[in-house]
């Protein structure tokens, strides 16, 4: 009586645990690892931010980074070079803007506009990256 519980058991924990583990593209996975840092960094519950949102806007910004980093790979550069261009990436301030936020259709002001935006230069970093080694 034992064995025929277990065995249903068993083949539903599989199929929930491999459910989980979905293959996702470098570009989502900074992308989301972005959206969540700055829900971290985020103190006030009333104005939560939607990671959702986020990650949606930060795809196309992390897609932008991961395709100059292939376009790098194809025209030669070397990996030194790479690195040079990704810390350019990291400190240059190239990435602007993150000093505003969007709450129940309003603008706000941004707490702590420069985290944010080293948070979002290190993910476009590791996408630049990604893309010039060729993570899938």
């Amino acid at each position: 009586m034992l064995k025929k519980g277990i065995l249903p058991l068993a083949v539903s924990i599989s199929l929930v645990l491999s459910a989980c583990n979905s293959q996702q593209t470098s570009v989502d996975r900074n992308a989301r690892h972005v959206a969540q840092e700055i829900a971290q960094n985020h103190f006030d519950p009333n104005t939560r931010p939607l990671t959702a949102d986020n990650i949606r806007v930060m795809k196309p910004v992390m897609q932008q980074f991961y395709d100059i980093g292939k376009r790098d790979q194809a025209s030669g550069m070397t990996p030194v070079q790479a690195m040079e261009r990704a810390l350019l990436i990291g400190t240059s301030g190239i990435i602007q803007g993150g000093d505003k936020a969007m709450y129940a259709g309003q603008t706000y002001t941004v707490d702590d506009p420069i985290t944010q935006q080293k948070m979002i230069a290190k993910g476009a970093t590791a996408s630049y990256l990604d893309g010039y080694n060729g993570v899938p």
